[in-house]
């Protein structure tokens, strides 16, 4: 079990009603596609709407103008995960999660 610090800035402190969080993942070596799956059981279905792209099944990278999605950001430590291995990221016990778009 890990313990993730999420931090939430613009449309998800809405989906959230929260600016932050620990979040608990209950797995060993989790990822962040773990952190996520986490999110969608605690807030539901909408938030994963506005943070992966179903066309792609990654993270809204580009804004759906047509579908009214803005682009999202996920950074690991300061650090974008897509500079690092995307959703397939490790996580460990105290990393700190930003979500933002």
């Amino acid at each position: 079990m890990v313990k993730i610090e999420a931090r939430y800035l613009l449309m998800f402190t809405r989906y959230t009603n929260k600016m932050n969080e620990v979040i608990e993942i209950k797995k060993e070596n989790p990822t962040v596609k773990d952190f996520v799956v986490e999110l969608k059981n605690r807030y539901g279905q909408k938030i994963i709407d506005a943070l992966i792209d179903p066309k792609t099944d990654d993270v809204r990278y580009e804004p759906d103008v047509n579908g009214g999605k803005k682009a999202v950001r996920i950074l690991l430590n300061g650090n974008m995960i897509w500079w690092m291995k995307g959703l397939d990221t490790e996580l460990k016990d105290g990393d700190v999660i930003q979500l933002f778009g």
